[in-house]
């Protein structure tokens, strides 16, 4: 695969201008730098192994199933980001064009999802059923802000100064509870206890620098520094761990739902998720940093005569076992209106409105708020489509289920962007599919 590069300076200066004056991304070097930074971020948010959504879960309302007993495994994930379609990516016989001048003025952003569980249920009359559930999920997120783009786009044009920082942060955890429903009267509930222990946790972290440029060369200073928690030893530790948390380093949440039969073609529900209880209690740490500098006079002559050669980063890597970090997972809370038009499940319309708590991004609220429409035919068939910005991603989501009691197959496919254009010109995607056997 080819690469190139759309600036908004041309590749060679007209007449009366210099040579100075063109893209850090017409430069070998450079162009070479920037494209790792940008692509490594991008491939990073495709790779981790992140949480699926709240909207696109696929378990039915509180006192509603499908079968007496049931065993069901549910598997997702997506990517997302405003730089890159997945045709661009996975195009590997033409070339990707990069199109700066429609992104300088804007931040780079990345984020992807996944995530896996299973889970076993008894469904009794009335509504009421008990279950158990275990699963695996995560979230990542990580951006570059605007000085960065506008720096990689008009290059050294001039002189002038850039600052900024890049942002990053995610988690895994791995949880297991057991489920309880009921109903009574026009109200359904459901209740959720889990523990839960985190695999990873990299808490909302941020890489600073800064460019100096003037008539005579370039001047950088980068700092970098992160940190990684875990339940588990992560590397090159010394000395026993004095600790207790090795010995319990779970936390406690709990997730209820309730839904209200308000009137025959009228339902209000809400759900909250994860709720705190204890927080998790992190004895391993390993933690990078790195402080990045160099100068260079003459850049673009020096690079085009081939003399320069820029310092490799130099990171350094520390481990700590006695440490003691507390973790929660993301918060969420959804209200939703159930409205039937024709007083049926034939047809359903889904409006809802929520909030959530990340620590990718600092736990500052993510407001929440979509739209679905269902159909449903006979309690067989249903089909359903979702669109709403959810956890700063903009998504339109297609939900397909065919129940035929024994069995049931509930598949997702949806489209995502950082921005409503974005997610439909193919800059994220998500596919996600469930399976229920049971009598």
């Amino acid at each position: 695969m080819k690469l190139r590069f759309l600036s908004d300076l041309p590749a060679r200066p007209p007449p009366g201008q210099t040579d100075r004056e063109v893209s850090l991304f017409q430069n070998p070097v450079f162009g070479r730098a920037a494209l790792k930074l940008i692509i490594c971020g991008i491939l990073l948010a495709g790779i981790v192994p992140l949480s699926l959504s709240a909207e696109i879960s696929v378990e039915p309302p509180p006192g509603e199933a499908h079968r007496l007993f049931e065993f069901g495994v549910d598997g997702g994930a997506y990517v997302a980001n405003n730089l890159l379609s997945l045709g661009d990516i996975f195009n590997v016989r033409k070339t990707l064009t990069i199109d700066l001048v429609n992104i300088y003025m804007r931040e780079l952003i990345a984020a992807a999802g996944g995530g896996a569980d299973v889970f076993f249920n008894l469904n009794f009359r009335n509504g009421y059923g008990i279950g158990v559930f275990a699963g695996i999920d995560g979230v990542f997120y990580g951006n570059a802000s605007e000085s960065l783009m506008r720096l990689l786009s008009r290059g050294n044009a001039g002189s002038g100064s850039f600052s900024g920082n890049m942002n990053m942060g995610g988690s895994v955890f791995a949880e297991a509870g057991i489920k309880g429903t009921g109903k009574f009267n026009r109200l359904g509930l459901s209740v959720k206890p889990a523990l839960f222990v985190p695999i990873i946790f990299v808490p909302a972290s941020r890489a600073d620098y800064s460019v100096d440029m003037t008539d005579n060369g370039v001047s950088v200073h980068g700092v970098f520094d992160l940190s990684v928690y875990s339940a588990y030893a992560l590397g090159e530790e010394t000395g026993p761990s004095s600790n207790r948390n090795d010995a319990f380093p779970m936390g406690f949440d709990i997730s209820v739902g309730a839904e209200y039969a308000l009137l025959p073609m009228l339902d209000l529900g809400a759900s909250v998720s994860h709720l705190p209880i204890a927080p998790a209690r992190l004895s391993h740490r390993m933690q990078i940093r790195s402080e990045y500098k160099f100068e260079i006079e003459n850049t673009l002559d020096d690079i085009a005569a081939g003399n320069v050669e820029l310092p490799d980063p130099e990171f350094d890597t520390s481990y700590d076992n006695n440490t003691s970090f507390y973790a929660f997972r993301p918060f969420r809370f959804n209200f939703y209106i159930n409205y039937r038009p024709a007083d049926t499940n034939l047809f359903v319309v889904r409006p809802s409105l929520g909030f959530s708590l990340l620590s990718v991004y600092d736990y500052a609220p993510c407001f929440n708020a979509g739209l679905e429409g269902q159909v449903n035919v006979l309690n067989i068939f249903s089909a359903a489509l979702f669109t709403g910005y959810v956890e700063r991603i903009w998504t339109c989501d297609f939900r397909f289920m065919l129940n035929l009691h024994v069995t049931e197959i509930i598949f997702n496919v949806s489209l995502r962007g950082t921005d409503m254009i974005n997610a439909f010109n193919g800059r994220g995607l998500g596919l996600s599919l469930g399976l229920r056997f049971g009598y």
